[in-house]
Protein backbone atom coordinates (compact mmCIF):
# COMPACT_ATOMS: atom_id res chain seq x y z
CA UNK A 1 0.00 0.00 0.00
CA UNK A 2 1.41 3.40 -0.99
CA UNK A 3 1.98 5.99 1.44
CA UNK A 4 0.39 9.56 2.55
CA UNK A 5 2.88 11.04 -0.35
CA UNK A 6 1.73 9.09 -3.12
CA UNK A 7 -0.08 9.72 -6.12
CA UNK A 8 -2.87 7.85 -5.72
CA UNK A 9 -3.56 9.85 -1.92
CA UNK A 10 -2.59 13.28 -3.55
CA UNK A 11 -5.54 12.16 -5.86
CA UNK A 12 -7.77 10.72 -3.70
CA UNK A 13 -8.03 13.28 -1.24
CA UNK A 14 -7.67 16.45 -4.09
CA UNK A 15 -10.79 14.11 -5.95
CA UNK A 16 -12.62 14.06 -2.19
CA UNK A 17 -11.90 17.53 -1.51
CA UNK A 18 -14.38 18.51 -4.63
CA UNK A 19 -16.72 16.31 -4.11
CA UNK A 20 -17.67 16.08 -0.57
CA UNK A 21 -18.74 19.50 0.57
CA UNK A 22 -20.88 18.29 3.55
CA UNK A 23 -23.40 15.19 4.58
CA UNK A 24 -22.30 11.55 5.42
CA UNK A 25 -19.80 9.90 3.84
CA UNK A 26 -19.11 6.11 3.70
CA UNK A 27 -15.81 4.90 3.89
CA UNK A 28 -15.50 1.24 3.37
CA UNK A 29 -12.32 -1.16 4.66
CA UNK A 30 -11.46 1.90 6.53
CA UNK A 31 -8.59 0.03 8.80
CA UNK A 32 -6.12 -0.21 5.48
CA UNK A 33 -3.99 -3.25 6.44
CA UNK A 34 -4.54 -2.01 10.43
CA UNK A 35 -2.95 1.49 9.17
CA UNK A 36 -5.91 3.98 8.66
CA UNK A 37 -3.34 6.74 7.22
CA UNK A 38 -5.25 6.88 3.70
CA UNK A 39 -8.60 8.62 5.75
CA UNK A 40 -6.49 10.37 8.03
CA UNK A 41 -5.18 12.23 5.04
CA UNK A 42 -9.05 11.99 3.31
CA UNK A 43 -10.35 13.83 7.06
CA UNK A 44 -7.97 16.50 6.94
CA UNK A 45 -8.99 17.55 4.22
CA UNK A 46 -12.91 17.77 4.61
CA UNK A 47 -15.08 20.15 6.26
CA UNK A 48 -16.58 19.61 9.59
CA UNK A 49 -20.24 19.17 8.01
CA UNK A 50 -18.92 16.16 6.55
CA UNK A 51 -20.07 13.32 8.67
CA UNK A 52 -17.50 10.04 7.87
CA UNK A 53 -18.44 6.57 8.63
CA UNK A 54 -15.56 4.78 8.67
CA UNK A 55 -17.15 1.09 7.92
CA UNK A 56 -14.53 -2.13 9.03
CA UNK A 57 -14.49 -5.49 10.54
CA UNK A 58 -11.50 -4.93 12.42
CA UNK A 59 -12.75 -1.93 14.01
CA UNK A 60 -10.05 -1.80 16.64
CA UNK A 61 -7.39 -0.89 13.76
CA UNK A 62 -8.89 2.44 13.32
CA UNK A 63 -8.18 3.82 16.79
CA UNK A 64 -5.92 6.58 15.19
CA UNK A 65 -9.19 8.32 13.38
CA UNK A 66 -10.46 9.04 17.16
CA UNK A 67 -8.92 12.29 17.11
CA UNK A 68 -11.27 13.56 14.32
CA UNK A 69 -14.69 14.87 15.77
CA UNK A 70 -16.75 13.98 12.74
CA UNK A 71 -15.77 9.85 12.31
CA UNK A 72 -18.23 7.46 13.28
CA UNK A 73 -16.54 3.72 13.54
CA UNK A 74 -19.39 0.67 12.19
CA UNK A 75 -18.20 -3.02 12.22
CA UNK A 76 -19.90 -4.28 9.86
CA UNK A 77 -19.29 -6.09 6.36
CA UNK A 78 -19.49 -4.49 2.64
CA UNK A 79 -21.18 -7.45 1.07
CA UNK A 80 -24.41 -6.66 3.76
CA UNK A 81 -23.86 -2.88 4.88
CA UNK A 82 -25.85 -1.96 8.19
CA UNK A 83 -27.34 1.71 6.22
CA UNK A 84 -31.24 2.21 5.43
CA UNK A 85 -31.25 2.90 1.57
CA UNK A 86 -29.84 6.47 0.01
CA UNK A 87 -28.46 6.96 3.52
CA UNK A 88 -25.05 9.04 2.23
CA UNK A 89 -23.77 11.55 0.07
CA UNK A 90 -20.82 9.99 -0.66
CA UNK A 91 -18.64 7.05 0.05
CA UNK A 92 -14.85 5.82 -1.06
CA UNK A 93 -13.79 2.40 -1.27
CA UNK A 94 -9.98 1.85 -1.51
CA UNK A 95 -7.41 -1.02 -1.95
CA UNK A 96 -10.49 -3.49 -1.52
CA UNK A 97 -11.83 -4.88 -3.94
CA UNK A 98 -8.89 -6.49 -4.85
CA UNK A 99 -9.37 -8.52 -1.27
CA UNK A 100 -12.84 -9.55 -2.80
CA UNK A 101 -14.81 -12.55 -4.43
CA UNK A 102 -17.85 -10.93 -4.83
CA UNK A 103 -17.17 -7.47 -6.45
CA UNK A 104 -20.98 -7.01 -7.83
CA UNK A 105 -22.65 -7.50 -4.71
CA UNK A 106 -21.05 -5.02 -2.97
CA UNK A 107 -21.34 -2.66 -5.87
CA UNK A 108 -24.79 -3.16 -5.71
CA UNK A 109 -24.71 -2.64 -1.58
CA UNK A 110 -22.97 0.43 -2.44
CA UNK A 111 -25.38 1.67 -5.04
CA UNK A 112 -27.84 0.96 -2.74
CA UNK A 113 -27.00 2.74 0.12
CA UNK A 114 -26.06 6.56 -2.26
CA UNK A 115 -28.44 8.87 -3.25
CA UNK A 116 -29.20 9.46 -6.40
CA UNK A 117 -25.94 11.58 -7.60
CA UNK A 118 -24.01 10.91 -5.27
CA UNK A 119 -19.92 10.85 -6.01
CA UNK A 120 -18.05 7.52 -5.43
CA UNK A 121 -14.32 7.43 -5.04
CA UNK A 122 -12.88 3.64 -5.84
CA UNK A 123 -9.22 2.90 -6.09
CA UNK A 124 -7.78 -1.12 -6.66
CA UNK A 125 -4.50 -2.29 -8.16
CA UNK A 126 -4.07 -1.87 -11.86
CA UNK A 127 -3.32 -5.54 -13.62
CA UNK A 128 -2.06 -3.56 -16.85
CA UNK A 129 1.54 -2.38 -14.54
CA UNK A 130 4.56 -3.21 -16.00
CA UNK A 131 5.91 -5.43 -13.50
CA UNK A 132 1.99 -7.28 -12.58
CA UNK A 133 2.19 -8.32 -16.16
CA UNK A 134 5.53 -9.64 -15.80
CA UNK A 135 5.12 -11.04 -12.09
CA UNK A 136 1.44 -12.43 -12.99
CA UNK A 137 2.37 -14.01 -16.25
CA UNK A 138 5.34 -13.95 -18.32
CA UNK A 139 7.34 -14.41 -15.46
CA UNK A 140 5.83 -17.37 -15.00
CA UNK A 141 6.11 -21.24 -16.63
CA UNK A 142 2.71 -22.00 -15.77
CA UNK A 143 0.80 -19.15 -14.36
CA UNK A 144 -2.58 -21.18 -13.71
CA UNK A 145 0.40 -23.55 -11.32
CA UNK A 146 -1.57 -23.81 -7.72
CA UNK A 147 2.04 -22.60 -6.09
CA UNK A 148 1.95 -19.79 -8.07
CA UNK A 149 -1.68 -18.44 -7.78
CA UNK A 150 -1.57 -16.64 -4.42
CA UNK A 151 2.23 -15.22 -4.95
CA UNK A 152 1.13 -13.68 -8.01
CA UNK A 153 -1.80 -11.41 -6.74
CA UNK A 154 0.72 -9.86 -4.82
CA UNK A 155 0.59 -11.90 -1.62
CA UNK A 156 3.70 -12.98 -0.08
CA UNK A 157 5.16 -16.42 0.05
CA UNK A 158 3.07 -19.02 2.32
CA UNK A 159 0.50 -16.38 2.34
CA UNK A 160 -2.94 -18.06 2.02
CA UNK A 161 -5.29 -16.61 -0.80
CA UNK A 162 -8.13 -16.11 1.74
CA UNK A 163 -11.05 -13.45 1.22
CA UNK A 164 -10.71 -10.26 3.32
CA UNK A 165 -6.69 -11.22 3.85
CA UNK A 166 -4.93 -11.95 0.37
CA UNK A 167 -5.72 -10.39 -2.76
CA UNK A 168 -7.71 -12.51 -4.36
CA UNK A 169 -8.27 -10.73 -7.90
CA UNK A 170 -7.25 -7.72 -10.02
CA UNK A 171 -9.46 -5.67 -12.49
CA UNK A 172 -8.33 -4.24 -15.53
CA UNK A 173 -9.89 -0.77 -15.86
CA UNK A 174 -12.57 -2.31 -18.49
CA UNK A 175 -13.26 -4.78 -16.58
CA UNK A 176 -13.66 -2.55 -13.42
CA UNK A 177 -16.00 0.40 -15.40
CA UNK A 178 -18.06 -2.22 -16.71
CA UNK A 179 -18.58 -3.40 -13.01
CA UNK A 180 -19.41 0.17 -11.85
CA UNK A 181 -22.01 0.90 -14.91
CA UNK A 182 -23.96 -2.62 -14.41
CA UNK A 183 -24.29 -1.28 -10.27
CA UNK A 184 -25.70 2.04 -11.42
CA UNK A 185 -23.04 4.52 -11.65
CA UNK A 186 -21.43 6.73 -14.19
CA UNK A 187 -17.70 7.38 -14.79
CA UNK A 188 -16.86 10.72 -14.12
CA UNK A 189 -12.93 9.94 -13.96
CA UNK A 190 -10.77 7.21 -14.37
CA UNK A 191 -6.79 7.38 -14.24
CA UNK A 192 -4.37 5.42 -13.49
CA UNK A 193 -1.74 6.65 -10.71
CA UNK A 194 2.42 5.49 -9.75
CA UNK A 195 4.31 4.94 -6.74
CA UNK A 196 5.91 7.77 -5.40
CA UNK A 197 9.38 7.32 -6.27
CA UNK A 198 12.29 9.64 -6.83
CA UNK A 199 13.29 10.46 -10.05
CA UNK A 200 11.15 7.52 -11.08
CA UNK A 201 12.84 4.93 -13.15
CA UNK A 202 9.45 3.72 -14.64
CA UNK A 203 8.29 7.29 -16.35
CA UNK A 204 7.91 5.42 -19.30
CA UNK A 205 4.41 4.15 -17.53
CA UNK A 206 3.21 7.15 -17.71
CA UNK A 207 2.99 7.56 -21.68
CA UNK A 208 -0.33 7.22 -23.58
CA UNK A 209 -1.26 3.56 -24.47
CA UNK A 210 -3.39 4.37 -27.42
CA UNK A 211 -5.56 1.46 -26.12
CA UNK A 212 -9.10 2.72 -27.06
CA UNK A 213 -11.20 -0.27 -26.60
CA UNK A 214 -12.68 0.50 -23.05
CA UNK A 215 -13.14 4.57 -24.00
CA UNK A 216 -16.33 3.46 -25.32
CA UNK A 217 -18.36 2.45 -21.79
CA UNK A 218 -16.80 6.15 -20.53
CA UNK A 219 -19.53 8.78 -20.90
CA UNK A 220 -18.78 11.45 -23.07
CA UNK A 221 -18.04 13.83 -20.44
CA UNK A 222 -15.39 11.51 -18.71
CA UNK A 223 -11.97 12.47 -18.37
CA UNK A 224 -9.60 9.10 -18.95
CA UNK A 225 -5.81 9.18 -18.94
CA UNK A 226 -5.00 5.59 -19.83
CA UNK A 227 -0.95 4.39 -18.70
CA UNK A 228 0.23 1.03 -16.90
CA UNK A 229 0.23 2.52 -13.70
CA UNK A 230 0.26 1.20 -10.24
CA UNK A 231 -3.43 1.17 -9.13
CA UNK A 232 -6.84 2.28 -10.99
CA UNK A 233 -8.44 5.31 -9.52
CA UNK A 234 -12.03 5.84 -10.73
CA UNK A 235 -14.58 8.81 -9.60
CA UNK A 236 -18.29 7.90 -10.60
CA UNK A 237 -21.47 9.31 -9.67
CA UNK A 238 -24.51 7.18 -8.82
CA UNK A 239 -27.39 7.27 -11.10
Amino acid sequence: MPNKDSERVRTLCAWAHQAFPAGAILDIGSAGANDPFLLQEILQILPPACLVVALDLAVEALGPLAKFGNVTFVQGSCYRLPFVDGAFQGAIIAEVLEHLLHVPAVLAELARVLRPGAPLLLSTPNPFAAYRSWHCWYGQDIPWDANNLARSLGNLPGDVRREGAAHMQYYDPLTLANLLTDAGFAIDELTTTNLALPHNPFSFWRQPLGWAGWRTVMSASARTRKRQGIYTLVRATRQ
